[in-house]
């Protein structure tokens, strides 16, 4: 055990204002959000738990750092490492060792061993205060501590708990533990048929005879191919079984240049999937607002149903903050105001032939947002941005505008003071149907081959790029008459943004959800609430596998 004259001190990592808490004498050193349960208090606004993490106190001058919680993220710096660890054991760890909260960017500290302090009044260590209040019930539960302690760390009891915590955090299906686990499925994954009954198995992936005919309809979906190695599937096949839809496939096996903008995007949301955090928080209202989104599309009518797959992943942003207003990366590489759940830009909004309130971003010197003139100049400048004939109003005409805080005083949206379209879901519905709905000009026939679904995305987008006129005769058209997506694409200003746009929408609508379906449910038990009915995990599985190693 610890030398009873040595202490525990914690430091405040600087970037989190410094500072050095302790001594600390206790067997455990508890970090968390609630006052009255732990030592190290953090506010709740870090998304920390009530009882986040805690030290125990080890032998021979160690540590044990472990999750109270298994969803209570915690990452260790050990030594002189440049990367963290994240960890979900119990875990060993020294003097001088650092560790974050949440995340590898969320509160930091720093560990360290150090003597009691002398007590002034009797001129002794504190060690002497300690030994005086020996008792036997503090006795039993050292002894009790250093049994715990022993079982967490050295006996079978670590592996049974290590092996329970992988499967309810959903380590294990992650692409480092996939390669093993891909192993020991192989048997199941020769055949599809044979994997898809396998899935009732229970000690496998714990779905239902439901999942079962889910997987059959989505090798259907691949042309008959029921018989065919699962593990033999490229990636383009498994997307288009996912999203169980043979025109995308078609599209993604004709067009290689948007094929491998889908899959690279794909393979970055799967490495940076926590940027999309709040879409799993069932009980968050921006979780709850995304699946009333989801509902409202799927009862939008007039629009075909490889569009309304792709439709809900508009809103799905990552990192998306609370609020109306977003900063956002438009066509010309610039940070703009963002508004509503799909954090459309007013230029977008206009093309669009919606209702939008002119807004400007601030970021920086944030003082043109005192000033009513000022604020009015800037709004012009937004109204100057927008080069297509019609869409503009007369900017005289502001009279008033107020600012609104995105970043806690470090950016900010100058708003015109009027009604805004972006806003209102009835709006959204109408402009998607109006816009890109099968009624819809200029968009292509579901038919013709090009992908319905991914060729209404990318005009979407396009209505954000200068001189691509919307209504015909003045500025570019898009020729979606062309074989592919990147064909019709080719030429028009900004393509390849309008490109990667469509890409990242159809990566998420394929990857969010596989990240629900291969989320145990003990961890998430409404996640079909948010995004409806989930893909085949084995799927989710094999693409995760497939483009985490080719």
């Amino acid at each position: 055990m610890i030398p009873d004259q040595t202490a525990i001190y914690i430091h405040v990592a600087p970037e989190f204002g410094g500072g050095k808490l302790g001594p600390f004498s206790d067997m455990e050193v508890r970090f968390g959000s609630d006052k009255g349960r732990v030592h190290v208090h953090v506010p709740e606004d870090f998304g920390v738990a009530k009882e986040h993490a805690k030290l125990i106190r080890q032998m021979e001058g160690s540590l044990i750092l472990s999750p109270v919680e298994r969803t209570a993220a915690v990452f260790v710096w050990k030594g002189d490492a440049r990367r963290p660890t994240q960890v979900l054991t119990p875990t060993a760890i020294r003097h001088g060792d650092s560790f974050a909260l949440v995340n590898a960017e969320g509160p930091k500290f720093i560990v360290e061993l150090g003597k009691m302090p002398v007590d002034p009044r009797k001129g002794t260590d504190t060690r002497s205060m300690m030994r005086k209040r020996f008792t036997v019930a503090g006795f039993i539960a050292e002894v009790q501590r250093v049994i715990m302690a022993t079982l967490y760390t050295f006996s079978p009891v670590a592996l049974a708990a290590r092996a329970k915590l992988l499967w309810e955090s959903g380590y294990i299906f992650t692409p480092r533990f996939i390669v093993s686990a891909l192993l020991l499925l192989s048997g199941y994954l020769m055949m599809a048929p044979t994997g898809c009954y396998a899935l009732r198995s229970r000690s496998l992936l714990g779905k239902s005879d439901e999942t079962l005919k889910n997987c059959r309809a989505q090798l259907d979906a691949l042309g008959g191919m029921a018989g065919t190695d699962a593990m033999d599937l490229p990636p383009r096949k498994l997307i288009g079984s996912i999203m169980a839809d043979t025109r995308l496939l078609a599209l993604l096996e004709k067009d290689s240049d948007f094929y491998a903008k889908v899959k690279g995007r794909a393979r970055n949301l799967i490495g940076n999937s926590s940027e999309y955090e709040w879409l799993y928080k069932e009980s968050s209202s921006e979780a709850q607002a995304f699946a009333r989104w989801r509902e409202a599309v799927g009862k939008t009518d007039g629009i075909d149903e490889s569009t309304k797959k792709l439709l809900p992943y508009l809103a799905a942003i990552p990192n998306l903050g609370t609020g109306d207003f977003g900063p956002v990366l438009d066509s010309q590489e610039e940070y703009v105001c963002g508004r509503g759940p799909l954090r459309l830009t007013w230029r977008q909004a206009k093309a669009l032939g919606m209702d939008a309130a002119l807004d400007a971003y601030v970021t920086g010197d944030l003082s043109p947002t005192q000033d009513e003139l000022k604020r009015s100049d800037l709004l012009k400048k937004t109204a100057a941005t927008a080069q297509n004939p019609g869409i503009l109003g007369d900017p005289a005409v502001l009279i008033a505008s107020e600012a609104k805080d995105l970043l806690a005083g470090q950016s900010s949206c100058v708003v015109e003071l009027a009604g805004d379209d972006r806003e209102d879901t009835a709006a959204l519905k109408k402009m998607l149907a109006d816009q890109l709905g099968t009624n819809a000009g200029g968009v292509p026939d579901g038919d013709n081959g090009i992908g319905a679904g991914p060729a209404r995305i990318a005009r979407y987008f396009a209505a954000d790029v200068p001189l691509i006129h919307f209504g015909g005769g003045i500025g570019t058209q898009i020729n979606f008459n062309k074989p592919t997506l990147s064909d019709a694409l080719d030429g028009v200003p900004k393509s390849s943004w309008m490109l990667d746009r469509t890409a990242e929408v159809v990566a998420r609508s394929v990857v969010l959800p596989c990240v629900a379906a291969l989320t145990p449910k003990e961890q998430h038990p409404r996640l079909e609430k948010i995004f409806g009915t989930l893909p085949n995990p084995v799927m989710c599985l094999v693409l995760n596998y497939k483009l985490a190693n080719e």
